[in-house]
Parts: structure tokens; C-alpha cells; sequence
């Protein structure tokens, strides 16, 4: 666990870690991805390939809106007890997602 992870478990902060990169949140909102990678860039590729039109300079909310409930019953699948945060792949987003939903995030 690192200093940040330890700091935020102590006050009133939830992190919203994504291993390898936030583009694993995205390729969430798209499809069930459980396969490690071996780097950023190895998920921007599969990114590319579930959303041929997705680009860094053009990513655009309308292209993950709706996916939005997928995406996060996915994320909730690759880490259920929230117990391995940089686990490969993993993400937290949907925790955030859910909290300003006002959800509770045990769902």
C-alpha cells in the first residue's frame, strides 16, 4: 500500500486508482476487460479497438454516458472487496461514480 493509499484511508478521501491507466475505466463503459497489461499504451490499444473513433485529444463523454452502469458493475467484478487497488487491471472510478450518485458503492 502506498503513503497516498494509507493518507486517504485516514480522513474522509476515497481514491479513484486506475491500474494501468484511467483508460481502463473507459474501456469498461465498452466491454468486460479482465487481462493484464503491460503498460498504459497496451491500454490505449485495446481502448482503440472497442472505440475505433476514441482518441486522447477527442475523447468525449457521449461515447461512455450510456455505459456508465456497465462500467461500473464491470470495475466492482475485477476487485469486489476493494482490497487490491493496484491489482492489473483494476479501477476504483466507479466508486466515485456511485458516491456522487448517491449510491453507497456496496450495491
Amino acid at each position: 500500500m502506498t503513503t497516498l493509499m494509507r493518507e486517504a484511508k485516514r480522513g474522509p478521501v476515497d481514491l479513484g486508482l486506475s491500474t494501468p491507466c484511467f483508460e481502463l475505466w473507459l474501456i469498461l463503459h465498452h466491454a468486460d476487460c479482465a487481462r493484464p497489461f503491460q503498460s498504459t499504451e497496451d491500454a490505449k490499444r485495446k481502448l482503440r479497438e472497442v472505440l475505433p473513433s476514441w482518441s486522447e485529444s477527442n475523447t468525449r463523454f457521449a461515447d461512455f454516458s450510456d455505459g456508465t452502469e456497465a462500467a461500473c458493475q464491470r470495475a466492482r467484478k475485477l476487485d469486489p472487496d476493494g482490497e487490491q487497488p493496484l491489482k492489473n487491471p483494476s479501477t476504483g472510478v466507479w466508486r466515485l461514480v456511485e458516491s456522487l450518485r448517491g449510491r453507497s458503492g456496496s450495491n
